[in-house]
């Protein structure tokens, strides 16, 4: 589906572009023929600070850590 709107986009002269969470998945996305990319938007950077904190907190040493930090 993506690689053909980038083919059709193309075709028609316009420049189609997406977002990336990491690089690699900007590289699969340039072999579908994305020609305009941003990598890591502060969506992705938000999202990924919030899945480090779900980890933290299955974690049985979370509240240990925490209270323990520098202030």
């Amino acid at each position: 589906m993506l690689e053909k709107s980038c083919i059709e986009g193309k075709n028609q002269g316009r420049v189609v572009g997406s977002y990336a969470k990491d690089v690699e998945m900007g590289k699969w996305l340039i072999d579908l023929g994305v020609q305009y990319l941003s990598i890591n938007v502060d969506a992705t950077i938000y999202m990924q600070a919030c899945e480090r904190i779900a980890r933290a907190l299955k974690k049985p040493t979370f509240i240990a850590d925490f209270l323990n930090r520098p202030p």
